[in-house]
């Protein structure tokens, strides 16, 4: 799995996109209440909505 900066950094997408915020945000929050599941479902949307971004150049979705 790559490191949420490194895959935006990879791809080119600013981390400033709101839909990005909001994955990342989900990730955080789940990490904070240490809920495994919760984590590896977050993160595995993250990645989704970085690559969805990244597909339409990097424009908010």
């Amino acid at each position: 799995m790559y490191d949420a900066d490194t895959l935006v950094e990879h791809l080119g997408v600013s981390g400033t996109v709101p839909a990005v915020q909001r994955a990342a945000d989900v990730v955080f929050a789940a990490w904070s209440e240490r809920d495994t599941a919760k984590f590896d479902a977050a993160i595995t949307e993250f990645e989704a909505v970085v690559r969805r971004v990244a597909a339409r150049g990097g424009k908010k979705v």
